[in-house]
């Protein structure tokens, strides 16, 4: 019981940082004029940390457009 409690409570703060990088790179992509990908060494991180949310951040840089 106690392991399972950690690996939530682990599992609960790496989503909390990852959606606020996703929030930091956003800005960032508003602020510029022109659509590039932000923050490339933030995404090597965080995929090292976790697939799915690059994942999930790549497919909405392609509903935007930004991969023209």
């Amino acid at each position: 019981m106690q392991r399972a409690e950690g690996v939530t409570g682990r599992v609960g703060l790496r989503a909390i940082s990852v959606s606020s990088v996703n929030r930091k790179n956003w800005r960032l992509r508003t602020n510029g004029s022109r659509c590039y990908p932000v923050g490339t060494g933030n995404m090597q991180a965080v995929r090292a940390d976790s697939e799915t949310a690059v994942a999930r951040n790549e497919a909405e840089q392609w509903r935007k457009g930004c991969f023209a």
